[in-house]
């Protein structure tokens, strides 16, 4: 698997920030995410696929921003997307404080928003034609509403 340009920086935030998924030493998949600074609506030059993470990384930020999950499809008989994803959360939910979670999804990706959506993720937002001639969906879940003022999966 090769990493792109916006892992490789997202990786330069801290060792928190990325979780990968070995099966000895063999690569199944990872998670990268960021944390914000939470705001109802963001402007959609955030969502960038070549954004800068250090613009918007943030440690105390209260919203993980998950900005790329994948799994290698010739290893799905050792590890399930759903599984690694929960696995994923859970890792990060313990090393990290984070009060909502925000993710950008293809809207063709069926598979993945089952995935988030058994997580408890919503849609919010249709970014048109993100992906050249597919829609990005904008997709939030909160898991403590009361410290961000929002009402739960808003």
């Amino acid at each position: 698997m090769k990493m792109h340009r916006c892992m490789k920086e997202e990786f330069k935030c801290g060792p928190r920030e990325i979780w990968f998924f070995f099966n000895g030493r063999t690569l199944l998949g990872f998670l990268c995410c960021e944390l914000w600074e939470f705001q109802k609506s963001y402007d959609l030059a955030r969502f960038s696929l070549s954004h800068d993470p250090n613009s918007y990384h943030r440690p105390s930020g209260s919203e993980l921003y998950i900005s790329s999950f994948a799994l290698d499809p010739k290893y799905r008989h050792l590890l399930r997307g759903k599984t690694a994803f929960s696995l994923g959360m859970e890792y990060l939910g313990l090393s990290q404080s984070f009060s909502s979670a925000i993710l950008l999804v293809s809207d063709e990706w069926e598979a993945a928003k089952r995935i988030y959506r058994d997580y408890g993720f919503i849609e919010i937002r249709r970014l048109r034609q993100f992906f050249g001639n597919t829609d990005a969906v904008v997709m939030r879940t909160v898991f403590d509403s009361s410290i961000i003022g929002i009402p739960k999966n808003t």
